[in-house]
């Protein structure tokens, strides 16, 4: 199928500026040019909507097909919306089903590790309360806390908070690993002589994580 180069360019440009009034009246004469790539606009529009936080264009082009699932060149729309730091398409993506654990092809880079390398605490957050996996590994063993310490902003901000995440998860999981291995008819003194063995301090922060 033939794509007019000038239209191509047009609709990525206005893609990046915000445009969707012009982005949706196009596709309706082009709709194949949702998934267009010209010379060095080597990715689909979504791609651009997503990398200047556009949600406006990111709506129109997902009614006219675009794949927020896609990965080329090693990028995703996810990435690009994590990358500018830009809440409500991330937010936007997940909605609509997008994996926040998916990993690029190569690098297995995820979200979440992008998003620690910038100190991006918001966008973390925002990962991790929709799943996100915090024990993924890239290709060199890292994890997205230790991408954090490669950050020059927010580093503290962003390590502190996986690291209480990835407590509470640790956490959750010790807590019913030790439930469910009890028999259910466990009597209710004999959980308290339980409970009362603890420190106040563990019993706290343990109840805090459930």
């Amino acid at each position: 199928m033939f794509l007019d180069p000038d239209v191509t360019r047009y609709i990525h440009v206005k893609a990046m500026t915000g445009d969707h009034h012009t982005v949706g009246k196009l596709l309706l004469i082009n709709p194949q040019e949702v998934h267009s790539t010209n010379g060095r606009l080597t990715v689909p529009p979504i791609f651009y909507s997503c990398r200047y936080g556009h949600l406006d264009v990111c709506i129109v082009l997902l009614q006219f097909g675009a794949n927020i699932h896609e990965q080329v060149q090693g990028w995703t729309p996810l990435f690009e919306a994590c990358a500018g730091n830009h809440i409500k398409v991330v937010t936007w993506l997940l909605d609509h089903g997008v994996d926040p654990s998916a990993s690029l092809r190569f690098s297995r880079m995820t979200p979440l590790m992008h998003a620690a390398r910038r100190g991006l605490l918001i966008v973390c957050k925002v990962l991790v309360e929709r799943g996100a996996d915090m024990w993924a590994k890239s290709i060199d063993g890292k994890m997205a806390i230790n991408f954090c310490d490669e950050s020059l902003i927010g580093m503290s901000a962003c390590k502190a908070f996986l690291e209480t995440e990835m407590k509470r998860y640790m956490m959750r999981k010790a807590w019913f690993s030790m439930w469910t291995s009890s028999p259910i008819t466990v009597e209710r003194d004999v959980l308290s002589s339980v409970f009362e063995k603890l420190p106040k301090d563990l019993f706290i922060e343990l109840v805090s994580y459930i």
